[in-house]
């Protein structure tokens, strides 16, 4: 099947009941197998990526691509790599989903994937091996049936001065606390299970079919770690085994054990531990433990640390329950005034900005107060844009429309051009309509918005100032009904007719029956149309397709206003963001709280995990 040197002695080393197919096009898999026993297919497939190298290697390695690897990571099957020695005969052997990146750089364009040195291939043990990691593999669909999970623990030596027995009993009787999730064994038993293998420089937790966990601690002394070292150490490990826990979707189980091991873990803190942690109790509950270890991690000295317990925080909370968000946001705003943080000037009025954020959804009072005391806590706040704008538009949000638009002429003079368009909006609902057309015309010129709504308003107000002036009775532009009911008069101009009725929806925003009407104004004026579905779906969403639902005798109409939205492009909203101010310089670190990376890694010390 291969004509590659590779690819044969692959084919040879495997049993005749499995079946291969090879890939026309190498785009990171070259073999597709699917495992056979007595005769009758198992529905087991696994991937395979080749490799070959010329010379004999005592610890093996291949470099693979991270555009590659992000294709592995997708895949519903697990992908074995195999490294073919010409000069020994010899494959190497390893999963990808047991990759630990402990060390390497993430962000590479190209990594190193080490084989572990015992994982040469034994034609009759590793073919079993791989059935069992296959099948393993595929039951974390099913993982509640197969409850407890097996746990094997094993180890020798010491870490930090303490003998691996201790720790394996302390870990023990950990696992005792939830009978109904682990059973330990000697040995693995069922479709999955859970194995800990404790070294002296690191601890290796791995699933079945699932990937490894690892916790690395080179050099860490006795000295380094406060009371019991055993029950210190085994509380470490449990968090591991909760992270693995995790994989298998069961968050709930998973967070239970979290709780129990964090008040008494020595790694707790660290960034990556500490990121995965929060993530599982605010998933799985309960909220209170989460809470607390976001207080916990807000008086870490590690301002990485105290960042990603806030990142974390503000990213689960906007879609949070009310209350739970509240309390994520007294927990943000009570650590500035904690007397015992000796650094919490550098941080109250990040801190309090983001809680601003966060208390938006629920309170705008509130989170203007809130955004008000930021700046009380770091006056630094008054001299960016950032600040302004979002002061601008919660301002807005509230009807006090003329300090809105102070509050937007501070940030476009500190730099923030995008605060030109809600400057113009502003200025709008304070009915300094001339001006604001004026400022919309710019922006739609300058192309620095995409919304539609701007463009409308630019295009749309002109036209009703100028139809101001030859009708008396329209004396308000802001009065949707007042305009409604211009736009359906049949002694309407014809010109003025268009502007009327997309002014209307404009002023009212979320009634979808005015949106409507605006686009039969728009398509029969041959004008606009494409901007107003833009508005309208924006405004409305769903609730414009219900709208012709309700107004039409069958679904066509509504059909076909899906398929418009589907081809007209899309307009994106600003990023959800936190902001971090450098102690010391001034300057800003922005973080998109929905693209989690943006946080680098950067906290050393003795323990890390991966």
């Amino acid at each position: 099947m291969s004509s590659t040197e590779s690819g044969r002695a692959f084919l040879a080393a495997i049993p005749s009941s499995w079946t291969v197919e090879q890939r026309e096009s190498d785009y990171g898999v070259d073999f597709d197998v699917e495992l056979f026993q007595g005769g009758h297919t198992t529905g087991l497939h696994f991937g395979v990526q080749l490799k070959s190298t010329d010379k004999a290697r005592r610890r093996a390695s291949v470099r693979i691509k991270r555009s590659t690897a992000n294709y592995w990571s997708s895949l519903e099957y697990p992908i074995l790599v195999v490294l073919y020695e010409s000069v020994s005969g010899r494959l190497w052997w390893q999963w990808w989903h047991r990759y630990d990146p402990h060390g390497s750089d993430t962000s590479a364009a190209r990594f190193t994937l080490p084989f572990p040195s015992d994982q040469v291939w034994d034609k009759t043990e590793t073919p079993a091996d791989i059935e069992t990691e296959v099948a393993a593999y595929r039951s974390w669909a099913s993982a509640e049936a197969h409850l407890p999970l097996r746990v094997v623990i094993r180890g020798e030596g010491e870490v930090a001065g303490v003998g691996v027995g201790s720790i394996i009993a302390a870990l023990r009787r950990r696992l005792r606390n939830f009978e109904d999730l682990f059973q330990v064994g000697a040995s693995p038993a069922g479709p999955l299970s859970l194995t800990v293998d404790i070294a002296p420089n690191e601890s290796v937790v791995w699933i079945s079919g699932g990937g490894s966990a690892t916790l690395h601690y080179p050099g860490v002394e006795a000295t380094h770690l406060d009371g019991d070292v055993a029950k210190r150490l085994s509380a470490d490990l449990l968090l591991l085994i909760a992270d693995r826990v995790a994989v298998l979707g069961l968050k709930k189980h998973a967070a239970r054990v979290v709780s129990d091991a964090m008040r008494e873990s020595s790694v707790v803190f660290d960034p990556d531990i500490a990121s995965k942690a929060l993530f599982l109790l605010l998933e799985g509950g309960p909220v209170a433990e989460a809470i607390d270890l976001l207080h916990a991690l807000t008086r870490q000295p590690s301002e990485e640390v105290a960042i990603i317990g806030m990142q974390m925080a503000l990213s689960w909370a906007t879609m949070a329950s009310k209350d739970a968000r509240r309390r994520v946001i007294d927990a943000l705003v009570m650590w500035p005034t904690d007397p015992d943080e000796p650094d919490r000037d550098l941080h109250a009025g990040q801190f309090t900005f983001n809680a601003a954020q966060l208390a938006r959804q629920d309170d705008l009072n509130d989170s203007l107060s809130l955004m008000l005391r930021a700046a009380e806590l770091d006056p630094q706040y008054l001299d960016r844009g950032y600040w302004w704008r979002e002061k601008g538009g919660l301002l807005f949000l509230l009807g006090r429309h003329r300090e809105a638009v102070a509050a937007y002429q501070e940030a476009v003079a500190r730099g923030e051009s995008g605060a030109r368009a809600f400057l113009a909006d502003a200025l709008l609902w304070s009915r300094e309509f001339d001006e604001a057309v004026e400022l919309f015309n710019e922006v739609a010129k300058e192309g620095s918005s995409s919304r539609a709504e701007w463009r409308l308003k630019a295009n749309v107000f002109r036209d009703l100032r100028e139809y101001q002036q030859s009708e008396p009775r329209l004396n308000d532009l802001l009065d949707a009904s007042l305009l409604n009911q211009l736009a359906v008069e049949s002694a309407t101009p014809e010109h003025a007719r268009t502007a009327l009725a997309i002014g209307a929806a404009l002023v009212a925003e979320s009634t979808p029956e005015l949106w409507l009407q605006a686009m039969g104004a728009s398509l029969q004026a041959g004008e606009h149309f494409e901007d107003v579905v833009l508005t309208a779906r924006r405004f409305c969403g769903d609730d414009m397709v219900d709208c012709i639902l309700e107004q039409s005798a069958d679904g066509d109409a509504a059909q076909g206003l899906l398929e418009l939205f589907d081809q007209l492009p899309l307009e994106t909203e600003p990023p959800n963001v936190i902001r971090l101010i450098e102690p010391k310089s001034g300057e800003v670190r922005v973080i998109d709280l929905n693209q989690p990376s943006a946080i680098e890694d950067g906290a050393e010390g003795d323990r890390t995990a991966s």
